[in-house]
C-alpha cells in the first residue's frame, strides 16, 4: 500500500495493524503514535541538527580524477563520476532522476542531487 520514502507512514500503518490483529481488545489510536513519532523526530533534531553546507563547492574533475569512471551496482546498475563543464556529475543509469553533481565539503564529497524532491 505504501511504495515510497514514506518511513513515518509505514511506521504508523504497521504498528496500527500489528496492534490490531495481536491484541484486538487494547484501542491503538493512530493520533497517539505520530505524535509518538513527532516527538522522536524532535528529540532526534534537537539532538543532531544538520550540519550548515551552505559553504559547499562543486568538485573539480582534477580532484575527482582517481574516482571518475564509471561503477557497476546491483540496484542501480551503472553508475558514472563524469568531468561535465568544469564539474563532476553523478548519474545512475537505472535511475534518470537520480543525477547531480558532485560537491566538496570540507574534507568530504557529497552528491547535490538536480531533483530536489530526493531525500538526500
Amino acid at each position: 500500500m505504501i511504495n515510497g520514502e514514506a518511513d513515518d507512514a509505514r511506521t504508523v500503518l504497521g504498528e496500527v495493524l500489528t496492534k490490531h490483529f495481536a491484541r484486538p481488545r487494547i484501542a491503538r489510536i493512530v493520533t497517539l503514535i505520530t505524535d509518538a513519532l513527532a516527538r522522536k523526530a524532535k528529540q532526534h533534531a534537537e539532538k543532531s541538527p544538520l550540519p550548515d553546507t551552505s559553504n559547499q563547492t562543486p568538485a573539480t574533475p582534477a580532484e575527482m580524477a582517481a574516482w571518475t569512471g564509471t561503477y557497476r551496482d546491483p540496484w542501480f546498475g551503472d553508475i558514472t563520476l563524469c568531468p561535465h563543464d568544469g564539474k563532476v556529475r553523478f548519474a545512475a543509469m537505472k535511475s534518470p532522476t537520480l543525477t547531480g553533481t558532485v560537491m566538496r565539503y570540507g574534507i568530504r564529497r557529497l552528491v547535490h542531487w538536480d531533483n530536489g524532491e530526493l531525500d538526500t
